[in-house]
């Protein structure tokens, strides 16, 4: 709440509920771009094979990728956001520590 109240104080009266749902496509696209850097092997692109001479092709196929990662591990990731999902540095930068603890807890609470 104080977050966005520091950081966010123009927006406020123009985007009124607008911002929280802009803020949480921002946080969207982070934890995406966080997940995928993360497990790079799981996200990459499944290799196409042609048909073979002996058996015609109805087009390309894709080949089944496996990867190291669980599928359940990737899930519970992508079940939470974080502090820096939402832009929010975890490591304090300037101002008050209490202030930063009070932020982490609601963060937490989400």
């Amino acid at each position: 709440e104080k977050h966005i109240e520091n950081f966010y104080w123009r927006d406020i009266a123009q985007q009124n509920a607008g911002l929280s749902v802009n803020l949480t496509e921002k946080a969207l696209d982070r934890q995406i771009v966080r997940i995928v850097s993360k497990y790079p092997e799981a996200f990459a692109q499944m290799s196409r094979i042609a048909g073979t001479a002996s058996a015609p092709s109805d087009g390309p196929s894709l080949m089944r990728q496996r990867s190291g990662v669980s599928i359940q591990q990737v899930k519970a990731e992508v079940a939470v956001f974080t502090a820096a999902d939402f832009g929010i540095e975890e490591r304090p930068t300037m101002g008050d520590p209490e202030m930063r603890k009070r932020v982490q807890q609601e963060v937490e609470r989400l």
